[in-house]
């Protein structure tokens, strides 16, 4: 993932004074400088929290002129003399690793959308948040899986779908134990993976979020298929699972579905729904 290294033409730490360090950042373009600028994430605040200082002790100056933003903050440790450049190499680290998402692809991201992280293995806190970070950054396909129990149908959005053996064939849903209608999958033990299109984008909304059960599917067109469960017409695939295992870990439970039935669209689909980094998308491949 693109940092501030990537975009700036200076990206340095500096000594100013003994307990002093003065951080440059200076980018190539005006255009850079301004999408940057104008995202408001460049800040005291970040800075304080990416070096561990209080934020009444950060000193942040923009210039526009020269393309670059200055901040001079504390440090703990005395290093080497005034004028020094790169003497505290633990201010430079992180400095350089501010993550950067330009607008490379389709997704409604700003163009200079800037994230910081600073996850920790000795803090469980900050070692989740990093880790949310990071699976975020982890494009997905998006499904909505379905069921049928008692006459009700059931539905949930889904990004975390894998192929699991092609012989025989079957798959692995991870689903938030909590979910309306996680009970619904035990209980029926069958259950329709609908791979989505990019056109399906206020589909996988509205199977997100409340109402739940049978209301869900107002959106979109459904049918009840061989096996008795809701297929979602247009979709990239309709795959009918029947559960053959389940596994349980922290919030969440992996439900191994044997596959029984595939549809496929019947000619090329429409681009797949993708997810990635909060944001629905669509994919397109690279040129030869």
């Amino acid at each position: 993932m693109p940092a501030v290294k990537d975009f700036a033409s200076v990206c340095r730490s500096k000594n100013a004074g003994p307990f002093m360090v003065t951080l440059d950042i200076v980018f190539e373009t005006d255009d850079i400088y301004d999408r940057v600028a104008e995202t408001g994430v460049l800040k005291p605040e970040l800075f304080a929290r990416l070096y561990s200082v209080p934020v009444t002790q950060v000193q942040f100056t923009p210039y526009r002129a020269a393309r670059a933003f200055k901040i001079t903050l504390p440090r703990m440790i005395s290093s080497g003399d005034t004028g020094d450049t790169d003497v505290y190499g633990a201010q430079q680290t992180p400095l350089c690793w501010i993550s950067i998402y330009p607008l490379m692809w389709s997704f409604a991201m700003s163009e200079a959308d800037i994230r910081v992280h600073r996850g920790s293995s000795h803090d469980p806190e900050q070692l989740q948040s990093a880790f949310r970070q990071a699976m975020r950054r982890l494009a997905g396909g998006v499904a909505v899986v379905s069921t049928m129990h008692d006459d009700v149908r059931h539905g949930m959005t889904v990004t975390a779908v894998t192929s699991l053996t092609m012989d025989p064939p079957a798959l692995a849903v991870s689903v938030n134990r909590h979910a309306s209608a996680f009970e619904a999958f035990i209980r029926r033990k069958r259950f329709c993976v609908n791979l989505l299109t990019h056109q399906h984008t206020n589909l996988a909304v509205a199977f997100s979020r409340k109402p739940d059960g049978d209301a869900r599917f107002a959106s979109g067109e459904w049918r009840i298929n061989d096996a008795g469960l809701p297929s979602l017409e247009g979709s990239v695939a309709s795959i009918t699972c029947r559960l053959h295992d389940l596994a349980e870990f922290g919030t969440h439970a992996i439900l191994i579905g044997a596959v029984e039935h595939l549809e496929l669209a019947p000619q090329q689909p429409t681009a797949p729904l993708i997810y990635l980094s909060g944001q629905f998308g669509r994919f397109w491949p690279l040129s030869a």
